[in-house]
């Protein structure tokens, strides 16, 4: 995948820590707020992390034409 971000050290991390970690972050409820980006969506799947609507979440989630332009957060309460 060609390289379009910035051209900071900063950007440069966040956009390999993206594609090496995990493709959803797991938070508290009271930090979502926090990590949210304003320049990108932000989907939040809360509940249950057996179901199908997580394991199409976590899927959609890894796929990285998706996750260039969203945020990927899951809450377990």
């Amino acid at each position: 995948m060609d390289y379009n971000g910035g051209r900071t050290a900063d950007t440069i991390v966040q956009w390999i820590s993206k594609r090496t970690g995990p493709s959803s972050v797991e938070l508290a409820c009271e930090d979502v707020e926090k990590k949210a980006a304003d320049n990108k969506l932000n989907f939040v799947h809360t509940g249950c992390q057996e179901c199908d609507h997580f394991k199409a979440f976590m899927e959609a989630s890894k796929d990285p034409s998706v996750s260039e332009l969203y945020n990927f957060f899951h809450i377990k309460d």
